[in-house]
């Protein structure tokens, strides 16, 4: 009889989407991902992400479209028009500031032109799927042990 062990993981974003829900603290000037995400994954660290534990066997793209916004157009966004994402549940993980949504303007020229640009780009570009399923093997031990991990790309 085989002995099968399932493990559960929740790992942040994948490369690049990090930088899409970043909220800036009014009072100390911290920037940080909303959902208080640390680390970005591409292809080649999630590869290696449980090693040498576990070998990658597959990975699959699954879910809607992921967020798209064009790297140059939200660098302006936020540091030319100061605007930054905020959520109801926004604090600050320094002074624990909480930034509402309504204590700010949330759009301005800037941002109404960096908005508009980035729809027509957004047309142009083929949207990666919102989440990444990845199953992981262990090495040397029970070819049944494995690992499930589940990415939410943000």
């Amino acid at each position: 009889m085989t002995n099968r062990s399932t493990l559960d993981y929740s790992v942040s974003s994948v490369e690049g989407a990090i930088t899409v829900a970043q909220a800036r603290c009014i009072r100390c000037g911290t920037v940080f991902h909303v959902n208080y995400h640390h680390r970005s994954f591409n292809a080649s660290q999630l590869k290696k992400l449980f090693a040498p534990e576990f070998k990658l066997v597959e990975i699959k793209l699954t879910g809607g479209e992921r967020r798209y916004y064009m790297p140059l157009l939200l660098w302006i966004k936020k540091y030319v028009g100061g605007i930054w994402t905020r959520t109801p549940t926004t604090v600050c993980p320094i002074c624990n500031t909480h930034l509402y949504p309504g204590d700010f303007p949330e759009r301005n020229a800037v941002s109404a032109f960096c908005n508009k640009w980035n729809e027509k780009i957004k047309h142009h570009k083929m949207l990666e799927k919102s989440h990444v399923i990845a199953l992981y093997q262990r090495q040397g031990g029970d070819d049944h042990e494995s690992l499930y991990v589940y990415i939410q790309q943000l």
